[in-house]
């Protein structure tokens, strides 16, 4: 779990009762929680809360990512309307053009 662990940005961490009763969750919530003392993003959902109250903290994670869009020439129109779309959904989009670089 620590090493799965220490290689990612952000995290989600699930806490609900059962959490609560297991000492072996409860220790790898300890390590998360450690982790963002150091950087690391974390968000914490309540299973317990309806899934819509919950949600916002996935998309607001989520958004902080990169997307990295890469496609062949011919895809160009498509790949520009996903990008577009994410885009009006806040989200981040960088492509091999935007790196100097063209698409295959």
């Amino acid at each position: 779990m620590k090493r799965d662990t220490t290689f990612r940005e952000w995290l989600i961490l699930c806490d609900s009762p059962n959490t609560r009763n297991s000492a072996a969750v409860l220790r790898e919530m300890e390590l998360v929680k450690s982790m963002a003392r150091e950087g690391k993003v974390v968000e914490t959902i309540d299973l317990g809360r309806d899934w819509e109250a919950e949600i916002h903290k996935v998309f607001r994670l989520s958004k902080r990512a990169t997307v990295f869009l890469s496609c062949a020439s011919a895809d160009r129109a498509t790949a520009d309307a996903i990008r577009g779309a994410l885009m009006r959904h806040e989200f981040t989009v960088t492509s091999p053009e935007d790196l100097g670089g063209s698409a295959f």
